[in-house]
């Protein structure tokens, strides 16, 4: 199963979880907003599975071959013909990936449902700038340096930049369902679905994301449907992009190779009902309320073959393409 460009695939807006999009936000950024780069997820970590953990260890790692940012069309490289080596000085500012093992078993550890995996079932791909060797920034709203001052990046970013990123799954790509962006995404592709060495190309904007912060500590509800919820309101917001790959058999099978994409939320959920009457439910946790005040609209949609909606729905793109097959094949848990 081959994706290509948005345009020439069924695209599906799942919609809007809000009747109110506020014109305007002015986005209180948090203090501190690092995470892990290439480097340090390579590293040896007692306490944590990172992809030295990985059977085959950095060798078999997915990595990023191809990596440029675009800004009112021009488009500057910034990775070509990448490896799985780890980048190595990497000068403050400029723009990198990492991408992170999720739920894989550190040595010693014995692989169990629900515990951890021999393999990861789960892939985190973040877009962020370098801070200092070992971290990543990820918040493009206000780009900081080690010590907290603003830091001028080497490519500028605002919510209008396109990410375009090409990922080598190496060797574990064959088991690939469906991969979860935070952004707005206006191209996706992939190639060699089902073997090892499978890849996928996306372009993403990136989008505001919630935090709620009490103190240093993050809180917040992501379960989906939402039941109660203290945390009506978040604290600060970021401008960030980044996905997660599914390696597990979440989905019907027929979702291979799936894009989902959510903005202006915590995360989604999605769950398929096949037979005589299919249907996809979905949903996401966001709050209520924006920093500033102002009513905050949660977005979700999925880009999905020709093949997938007919051999799933029974149903011909002009027929996805109706409101009446939109009410009748999507179902909205809020």
């Amino acid at each position: 199963m081959k994706k290509s460009a948005l345009a020439s695939v069924a695209a599906l807006v799942l919609g809007s979880l809000s009747l109110i999009a506020p014109t305007a936000v002015h986005a209180a950024s948090p203090s501190n907003t690092g995470t892990p780069d290439q480097s340090s997820l390579d590293a040896t970590d007692p306490n944590n599975a990172n992809w030295p953990s990985l059977q085959g260890g950095l060798a078999a790692r997915p990595y990023v071959t191809a990596l440029s940012v675009i800004n009112n069309g021009v488009s500057t490289p910034v990775i070509t013909n990448g490896t799985a080596t780890a980048e190595t000085n990497v000068p403050a500012g400029r723009i990198a990936v990492a991408v992170a093992p999720y739920n894989l078993c550190r040595p010693g550890q014995t692989p169990a449902q629900g515990v951890c995996y021999s393999t990861p079932n789960r892939i985190g791909v973040t877009v962020g700038y370098q801070i200092q060797p070992g971290q990543l920034g990820y918040d493009f709203s206000s780009p900081k340096d080690r010590n907290g001052a603003a830091l001028t990046l080497a490519t500028p970013v605002n919510a209008d930049t396109e990410f375009d990123i090409t990922l080598n799954l190496n060797t574990l790509g064959k088991t690939l369902r469906w991969t979860w962006a935070n952004g707005f995404a206006t191209y996706w592709n992939t190639t060699g679905l089902g073997t090892d060495a499978a890849t996928l190309r996306i372009r993403l904007k990136p989008t505001l994301s919630p935090l709620v912060l009490q103190g240093s500590q993050q809180v917040g509800c992501s379960a989906v449907p939402v039941q109660t919820c203290q945390y009506s309101q978040n604290t600060h917001e970021t401008l960030s992009a980044n996905f997660v790959l599914s390696l597990d058999t979440t989905l019907d099978e027929l979702f291979t190779g799936a894009l989902f994409t959510s903005s202006r939320s915590y995360m989604g959920s999605l769950m398929t009902v096949p037979g005589e009457s299919p249907k996809l439910t979905y949903g996401v946790s966001a709050p209520l309320t924006w920093s500033d005040g102002t009513a905050n609209t949660a977005t979700m949609s999925a880009v999905l073959s020709d093949a997938a909606i007919l051999n799933f729905y029974g149903a011909t793109p002009t027929m996805a393409a109706t409101p009446e097959f939109t009410s009748s094949a999507l179902n909205l848990e809020r």
